[in-house]
């Protein structure tokens, strides 16, 4: 119909018509323009938002993920240090807190923080969504620095691998354990040596607990033992300072977007 009309009021050579005419088909163009641009900023809008949202779930989840893991590293490298300090002591520690200690320094582990949203806002590009500037530069930051401590925490779990190895071969841990300690016994051996699955377990009426092989005075006077759990202590430790770190990273990642909210 505009067209018509446009058509009409030049071959009237109507010229007053034929500007208003183009105006409104130029505002309609405009107009229809705006609204397009307003519809997708909103829908970019929401999307972020969404992100958002997704990341800090990430991140609650990984908060947690890490406070459960670095109880279990501190204990560990509370543990070997206390086997350490055994190599300076004039009377050994009780046979059984020897043993516990024994089990938990070598419990490794490498918990994996949540990166999904994060890697995901990186790769596609969809970073540009997120309005706030600061929160964008913190995001990015966040996913190099927590990749660069996961591949820290992957050298660190291998070295400490290889040290309870070490250790395994100075000590004789074919140790007796009353039937009260069985959990315990299996506990240690699927983690250390498997091969003791067949182990005799000797009777203890009396119920004293574990009981330990005559060596135990010998492997803590002797200089290889007392260098593999140096090591080992010191790579818990290593494990426990790239733990919390991840956990403050996160937690100040997730303090910044609440703050923003």
């Amino acid at each position: 119909m505009i067209l018509a009309r446009l058509k009409k009021a030049i071959a009237e050579q109507n010229w007053f018509a034929v500007a208003l005419e183009f105006l409104i088909v130029v505002l309609g163009v405009v107009i229809g323009f705006q609204v397009s641009l307003w519809g997708q900023e909103q829908a970019d809008r929401k999307k972020g938002d969404a992100y958002l949202v997704q990341l800090v779930t990430d991140l609650n989840e990984t908060e947690e993920l890490l406070l459960d893991h670095i109880a279990v590293t501190r204990t560990s490298e509370r543990s070997a240090g206390m086997l350490v300090k055994q190599f300076d002591s004039s009377v050994l520690a009780p046979y059984d807190s020897i043993y516990t200690w024994l089990g938990n320094a070598v419990v490794v582990n490498g918990p994996l923080p949540i990166l999904s949203t994060a890697e995901a806002l990186i790769s596609t590009g969809d970073l540009g969504l997120i309005k706030d500037a600061e929160i964008r530069s913190a995001i990015s930051a966040y996913l190099q620095r927590i990749r660069v401590s996961t591949e820290y925490q992957k050298r660190g779990v291998t070295i400490v691998l290889e040290r309870m190895g070490a250790f395994m071969e100075v000590i004789d841990v074919r140790l007796g354990v009353s039937r009260m300690e069985l959990d315990f016994r299996t506990d240690l051996e699927s983690a250390l040596q498997p091969d003791l699955k067949d182990a005799v377990v000797p009777d203890d009426p009396e119920g004293i607990g574990v009981r330990v092989p005559d060596n135990l005075e010998r492997v803590f006077s002797d200089r290889k033992s007392y260098a593999v759990l140096t090591e080992l202590a010191v790579r818990q430790a290593d494990l426990s300072a790239i733990h919390s770190g991840m956990l403050s990273e996160t937690r100040e990642l997730l303090e910044l977007i609440e703050s923003k909210s």
